[in-house]
């Protein structure tokens, strides 16, 4: 279970317990506590879809750079996704990560 299902629960258990004006103290916080909860994670979500298209914009740039040098060094460009396979057709493999 992740930090924030281990929040809620104490949360939720501390709630179960307390009892008196602390309850209700609670009780007024309780929302505010799952709101903030919800904003980090959506925070880390984003995160880490932005980390993963850095990353392949990294790969395309370094993919790009690499043809460009081999064009003017002269060398024949490395096989890429959409070059010829062996049996003559072109590939049309998509990463999807």
């Amino acid at each position: 279970m992740n930090i924030a299902g281990r929040a809620r629960e104490q949360l939720q258990a501390t709630s179960e317990s307390a009892g008196g004006p602390e309850e209700k103290q609670f009780d007024d916080l309780s929302p505010d506590i799952n709101g903030i909860i919800t904003s980090l994670q959506f925070q880390d979500i984003t995160r880490q879809q932005i980390e993963k298209v850095i990353g392949r914009i990294d790969r395309f740039q370094q993919e790009l750079s690499d043809m460009k040098r081999d064009l003017e060094s002269g060398k024949a460009p490395a096989r890429g996704p959409e070059s010829p396979d062996a049996g003559g057709e072109k590939s049309t493999r998509r990463e999807h990560a």
